[in-house]
């Protein structure tokens, strides 16, 4: 027997034990002391997705990258400009946040100045995904406080795999 089945019959026993001195004493049993402490954390972890906020003015990206995100076992939110992602970093920190560069209004360069500027989101990391990878975009991005500038199209694979090592980087 292994040793989750072998902490299953345990904890039924305890459980079980418990139940019965409850009937008995007629106290109620909190249901979360029936729970092992480690069987608990590890529904705590496998529901803890980790959310992820994405800004892309072209809905079909937004919608690709999205999927892509979704598809990895993330929960994602989505913004088509800076002023709806301002909104939803209002209510929400992500742990993750993934802009565009070339969107109307503010770009996704200022955008992550701005997000650096607050406190909330100081530290959360930052990819810029973008359509242009020329040199000069890139240093732009690095300097406005992006943690990593990738050149789209890219792989469902490889940004599933970029996002969860730059979710497990100390910050």
């Amino acid at each position: 027997m292994d040793k989750a089945s072998q902490e299953v019959l345990r904890w039924s026993a305890v459980a079980r034990t418990e139940i019965g001195a409850t009937l008995i004493s007629g106290k109620s049993l909190p249901e979360r002391a029936l729970i092992s402490p480690r069987v608990r954390a590890d529904r705590n972890r496998r529901c803890m997705k980790n959310m992820i906020l994405i800004v892309d003015d072209e809905i079909g990206a937004l919608t690709l990258i999205g999927i892509m995100l979704e598809r990895g076992g993330f929960d994602v939110f989505k913004a088509r400009n800076a002023a709806e992602a301002l909104q939803i970093l209002e209510d929400a920190t992500p742990d993750l946040i993934i802009l565009d560069v070339m969107m109307p209004g503010m770009d996704g360069i200022e955008l992550c100045a701005v997000i650096r500027e607050r406190e909330a989101t100081l530290h959360t990391p930052v990819l810029i995904l973008s359509a242009r990878g020329d040199a000069e975009s890139i240093i732009r991005g690095m300097e406005a406080g992006a943690n990593d500038y990738i050149a789209k199209p890219i792989l469902h694979h490889d940004l599933v795999s970029k996002v969860r090592h730059m979710l497990s980087e100390p910050a």
